[in-house]
């Protein structure tokens, strides 16, 4: 039984896909390597803790916590049935991760349920960037980011603008602000500041949507380009970029005593006939919603 036990334990640190164990208690009784690979929590760290302990801090698209309300793993244990959904991990070093979990319920030897199991996908996307980077243009992605630089964002920019031009491919943009940057700087210094914009970057990178360039703009500040046809969807995308980013874990980024705490706002705008580009930004600048 044990060999047998060891057996599938090794096919399961196999999989790509993370895999890990529940007790009807909601304690942690395997944890898989892809699991490892893609929360950037260890074995030893999970085995034992309970999934209630929201370590993952699991939250949906808007934003709301899931680990102390209606958690996929406890819906499965509760009725019986398995479950599909689209969630954000909080990864070991802060940022968030979009994982597609599927839970199913784990049954003893009286066909009580006992457990669950939930298996979950790394969705990030992050093609585009290895795209640029085999370009091996040191210009065109931050050093400190890892994102697009503002040079990338322009010459993408031109591009939508020719195709808009040309083909009346409809594009949007959207810029989230870290609000009164300069004084989070000045409450937690430059190098804690560079640690704050790192962990949200590395969010970005993880969630940008395939289609979408997320970059750099200056200080604090994202631009994104969006090849959407309409407000409402330009809008509740560069909201679900914000919530991510709201919800990215920073508290272990200070200084002294000055802990981190920032908020963000949005602008968003579609192109329009007879924009330049810099009345395509200027209306996006124009309104942020906070």
């Amino acid at each position: 039984m044990i060999e047998e036990q060891k057996f599938y334990w090794t096919l399961l640190d196999t999989l790509k896909d993370g895999v890990y164990f529940a007790n009807k208690q909601r304690k942690i009784t395997y944890w898989n390597k892809a699991a490892e690979a893609i929360t950037g929590y260890k074995n030893n760290e999970m085995l034992g803790r309970f999934c209630g302990d929201n370590l993952l801090i699991h939250i949906d698209e808007e934003g709301n916590s899931l680990c102390k309300g209606p958690c996929p793993l406890t819906r499965t244990m509760d009725t019986g049935e398995a479950y599909e959904e689209k969630i954000y991990l909080h990864h070991k070093d802060g940022h968030r991760v979009p994982v597609f979990v599927r839970t199913t319920p784990v049954y003893g030897s009286n066909d009580e349920i006992i457990g669950a199991v939930e298996i979950f996908t790394d969705l990030s996307a992050r093609e585009a960037l290895t795209n640029i980077r085999a370009l091996d243009e040191p210009d065109l992605l931050s050093s400190l980011s890892g994102l697009p630089t503002r040079q990338c964002l322009e010459m993408n920019l031109k591009l939508k603008f020719f195709e808009w031009e040309e083909f009346q491919h409809v594009f949007g943009v959207f810029h989230i602000k870290i609000n009164g940057f300069e004084e989070v700087k000045n409450t937690i210094g430059q190098e804690a500041a560079e640690e704050v914009v790192k962990t949200l970057s590395q969010t970005l990178i993880h969630n940008i949507t395939p289609g979408d360039m997320i970059g750099e703009w200056g200080e604090g500040e994202f631009l994104g380009v969006a090849g959407y046809g309409d407000e409402a969807r330009l809008s509740f995308t560069a909201n679900h970029y914000r919530h991510l980013l709201e919800n990215t874990e920073l508290s272990h980024i200070s200084k002294a005593d000055a802990a981190v705490s920032i908020s963000f706002s949005v602008g968003t705008a579609l192109v329009r006939e007879g924009d330049t580009i810099e009345k395509l930004l200027e209306r996006a600048w124009a309104a942020p919603t906070p």
